[in-house]
This record gives structure tokens, C-alpha cells and sequence, in this order.
């Protein structure tokens, strides 16, 4: 059912009300026809120009301008990419084919964006969202920084409406460095999609990753993509021996580590957050330096350690919290 044409006649109705009412229908299915052949067609085009870009392919400046100028979008000044991953959080590698749930979900995209990013570029392509956030032509307001900000935090906001439109399934986005040379938008496309692929590998369903803070991850990624056997070797030389340590004797030795790094190696600040004494931190970290051979005080062996539990994270394994840490998480939750 396209649609209904309701009119309010006296009965009977006369051959000419009749005639006029037919005619009338004829003329609706006609423009309904036209306005959703002209919809389709730009979402076509518009699906071509993003998918050839992701795909790596060769797209001139000005071809490029051209096409984006006649889909209503300004690519002049470049974008932002952001690509984005609707998925169930139980189920996350199954694909979401239900066209009225997808059909739902892009309206309300696509309402978000005319409202707080307009004339962006929207594609949706099996299970996958694929935007370009044009970037601004006054160059005052071009400050890169300022303007990935923004794609960050209207990239919060698409995840926010996602949960109220299509309940029990989450969106999980990403986004590129803004790139002002529109010919470069295919490496910022790429950009977004590692940065999305790392976040799952992260367990980051239903969040915004950026390509900046994806940092070594990104250098770690291309090898567990190309060489995961050698990524697993660098895991076992270096973490691995803490795991089975902790498993066998109930420590928290990985736990521990993690915590050191985040807080800068300060002593007292880990200690602070694992409720435990400087000492016993500092005996774990002998301990630590005995198992695995590396010295947490020399540079070279704290950059080890530290891409090690990265590895850990890429593999899909949990870097275990601290049971103090756990335990306050509990009470705060209460």
C-alpha cells in the first residue's frame, strides 16, 4: 500500500466525481513513482561514491567534488569518515537483514545528521553504515581538531538514538582524522573502518573509537591481520607466563601491571587504586621481571610489556581488573 486518497462526496457518486477521483489516484501513483525512482537513484549513486572510496579506489578531485555537488553534499573542503556496525550484542557477527528494522534505523540516522551535521553523505551497505561529515568551508572554523571533535561527539549521539529506535541492538562507530583533501578520503574511509575493527576486538560494542586513540593498536592490528601467528609468539614471550602465574597461585599480577602502566609507572597511585602497600606492588613487579625476563624500569622492556597486553586485547582476551577495583565497581553499582 503506496498510499490512500480519501474524498468527501455525497452519494451516490456521479460519473464525473468518479472519473476525476481515478484521474487523481493515476496523477499520485505517477509522482509517488518519480519521487521514489529519484530516491533510489540518488541512493545509488550515492551508495557508488562512498563504496568506490572504502573499496580504495582511484577518485579524482574533481570528479569527486562533482558527484558529492550533485547528491547535495560540498566535499570542496574534505571530511570526516565515519563508519559505523549495527549489530546484536549477543550475537555479534550475525548480520541485521530485517529491511523494516534497517529501513527504521537509517530514518532516524539520517534525521540526526540533517539536524546537527547536514548534507552528509549516508550509505548503508550488509550491516554496515558509511558516512562522509563534510567538512566546513570557512576556514576559521577548519581547525581539524575542533572538527573530529564534532564528528565525535555527534557519532555519541547517533549511538544514543540508535538505542531508543531499535531496541536490544547496538551501534558501534568510528571515526577518521578529518581530511581536507577530498582525493584523500579513501585513506580516511580506511582509517575509520581499522578503528572500527579494532574497538570490536576491544570489546567496544556499542561506542565510538577514534583513529587517534587507536594509537599502537593500529601497528599491532595490521600484524594480527597478516601474521596473527606472530602476534601470538610476541603474547607468549611476554604476558603469557604472568597469566599462568596468576591462574596457578590466585595473583593479580597481570592486574597489577595494567595498572602500573596506566598510571605512569607511579608507584603509590597503583598501590592507591589496588588497596594494597608500595611493597607488595613492588614485590609483584620483581615477580614480574622474574617470570618474564623483562625489567619494567628499562624503557625497551616496559614498551615490551605494554604492547603485550595490547596483543592480550586484540586476541580477545580480558586483561583481568583488579578484585579491589572489581569490588568498589560492585559497591558503586549498589
Amino acid at each position: 500500500l503506496a498510499g490512500v486518497v480519501v474524498a468527501w462526496l455525497e452519494p451516490p457518486l456521479a460519473l464525473e466525481h468518479d472519473a476525476a477521483i481515478r484521474e487523481t489516484v493515476r496523477a499520485c501513483a505517477l509522482e509517488m513513482s518519480r519521487q521514489d525512482l529519484r530516491t533510489r537513484t540518488e541512493s545509488a549513486l550515492r551508495g557508488d561514491l562512498i563504496r568506490e572510496l572504502a573499496a580504495g579506489e582511484s577518485v579524482s578531485r574533481e570528479s569527486l567534488i562533482r558527484r558529492a555537488r550533485h547528491l547535495g553534499a560540498d566535499l570542496a573542503a574534505g571530511a570526516v569518515a565515519l563508519l559505523g556496525h549495527l549489530q546484536d550484542p549477543h550475537e555479534p557477527d550475525r548480520t541485521i537483514s530485517d529491511e523494516r528494522l534497517i529501513r527504521r534505523f537509517l530514518h532516524q540516522t539520517r534525521a540526526v545528521l540533517d539536524m546537527h551535521w547536514p548534507r552528509a553523505l549516508v550509505d548503508w551497505d550488509e550491516g554496515r553504515l558509511l558516512v562522509l561529515l563534510p567538512g566546513p568551508r570557512d576556514e576559521d572554523e577548519a581547525d581539524p581538531a575542533t572538527v573530529e571533535e564534532r564528528a565525535r561527539v555527534l557519532a555519541g549521539r547517533l549511538i544514543a538514538a540508535t538505542r531508543e529506535t531499535v531496541r536490544g541492538l547496538a551501534l558501534s562507530l568510528a571515526t577518521s582524522r578529518f581530511t581536507p583533501q577530498p582525493e584523500r578520503l579513501g585513506a580516511a574511509m580506511e582509517e575509520a573502518g581499522l578503528a572500527l575493527s579494532i574497538g570490536e576486538r576491544l570489546g567496544r560494542i556499542g561506542d565510538v573509537v577514534t583513529f587517534e586513540e587507536t594509537g599502537t593498536y593500529k601497528l599491532l592490528f595490521q600484524i594480527f591481520a597478516d601474521r596473527p601467528d606472530e602476534l601470538a609468539a610476541f603474547y607468549e614471550q611476554t604476558i603469557d607466563p604472568l597469566v599462568r602465574y596468576d591462574e596457578q597461585y590466585q595473583t593479580e599480577l597481570v592486574a597489577t601491571l595494567a595498572t602500573y602502566l596506566e598510571y605512569d609507572c607511579n608507584l603509590a597511585a597503583t598501590a592507591n587504586t589496588l588497596f594494597t602497600h608500595r611493597h607488595t606492588v613492588r614485590y609483584r613487579l620483581d615477580r614480574i621481571a622474574e617470570l618474564c625476563g623483562l625489567e619494567i624500569g628499562r624503557t625497551d622492556d616496559r614498551e615490551k610489556l605494554s604492547l603485550g597486553l595490547k596483543a592480550m586485547r586484540l586476541m580477545g582476551r580480558r586483561v583481568p581488573q583488579p578484585i579491589a577495583k572489581e569490588a568498589t565497581r560492585g559497591r558503586a553499582k549498589r
